[in-house]
């Protein structure tokens, strides 16, 4: 079900496109109309069932609903915590997310970010996407509500997944007000790691960038009054399993 959701109707895919081949990686701002981005914006800010997701040494990613964290103790948080700081070598990150199958899962299949899923896959906007892209194979679109808060952080990778045809990767801003002294920057690297370009979250922007590039998320400062919020993912030339 995608009631609700349309595109903003000035998006404009040839001179998109141009600047997608030319560069790499895109913002279309605005992406919905004003009032599906506040449709979603109002419905990620009202969630309960956010998980905290963390990734340490190794392969594993951890992760924790708001029952599990109210019980631990301190001590528990901050040992997790610390085994994926971001001073740590290899890839970590620690952040809150909801999967949009999650959301389905448990009974919300009329939730906002369940519809929201369902439009991004519907294949018009894929049909748009791979327009801008050039991706034209692209046929699911992973999607997950994303939500960093005070030293939450992605740390620098290219988005490689031998288990998945990933063509593009997105973020959809649903941020407002977010200053760059506050941390959550989309950064780009060189192959040295140095920084060349950083995006500030906007609200009801879209990136788009192709996969395989160099990024990552900036932490969050301590004192951010806000938390970032998006939903973020992957356009893949190939369906999960259970996609039907």
């Amino acid at each position: 079900m995608s009631e609700g959701f349309a595109l903003d109707s000035g998006i404009e895919p040839e001179k998109l496109a141009a600047e997608y081949t030319a560069r790499g990686r895109i913002r279309i701002e605005p992406f919905l109309s004003a009032e599906s981005a506040a449709r979603l914006r109002d419905h990620l800010r009202g969630r309960a069932d956010w998980r905290l997701s963390l990734k340490g040494p190794g392969e594993k990613v951890v992760e924790f609903d708001e029952a599990a964290r109210t019980e631990m103790s301190p001590e528990h948080a901050r040992g997790l915590e610390k085994l994926a700081a971001p001073d740590r070598p290899g890839f970590r990150f620690l952040y809150e997310r909801v999967w949009a199958s999650s959301a389905e899962a448990s009974g919300q299949e009329t939730s906002p970010l369940a519809a929201f899923a369902e439009f991004l896959r519907g294949e018009p906007v894929l049909d748009l996407l791979g327009r801008i892209t050039g991706a034209a194979d692209i046929v699911h679109a992973d999607v997950q509500a994303t939500r960093y808060a005070a030293g939450h952080f992605l740390s620098i990778h290219d988005d490689i997944d031998e288990t998945h045809d990933r063509r593009v990767a997105y973020v959809l801003g649903l941020t407002e007000g977010w200053r760059t002294e506050w941390g959550g920057l989309l950064l780009f690297h060189d192959r040295r790691g140095d920084v060349v370009e950083g995006w500030r979250p906007r609200f009801n922007a879209m990136t788009l960038f192709a996969v395989p590039q160099l990024h990552s998320v900036e932490a969050v400062i301590p004192h951010a009054p806000k938390r970032r919020y998006a939903v973020s993912g992957w356009l893949t030339a190939s369906r999960p399993a259970d996609a039907g």
